[in-house]
């Protein structure tokens, strides 16, 4: 996943002292309303909460576009694909 964040970014969560339910309900506090196109940076420290979030977009149709590590932090750039 090499492609660039989109310009209209909604903020960063940094997550990396959250458990998953503490990631999603951050991201979907930024994009629950926010227009398609919109996108938001997840800070998270584990493993599971990057599969959680993963998942998540699936359901909600939203695409990671951007995945890199930075140390122990995970960095996931969630574009808003459509109105869910």
């Amino acid at each position: 996943m090499s492609e660039s964040p989109p310009h209209n970014l909604a903020g960063t969560i940094d997550a990396t002292s959250r458990n998953c339910k503490g990631v999603i309900a951050g991201l979907e506090a930024l994009l629950g309303d926010a227009p398609p196109g919109t996108s938001a940076v997840a800070l998270i420290g584990d493993v599971l909460s990057r599969h959680d979030v993963h998942t998540w977009c699936d359901r909600k149709g939203y695409r990671v576009t951007l995945e890199e590590r930075r140390g122990k932090v995970i960095a996931l750039t969630i574009v808003k694909s459509r109105d869910s």
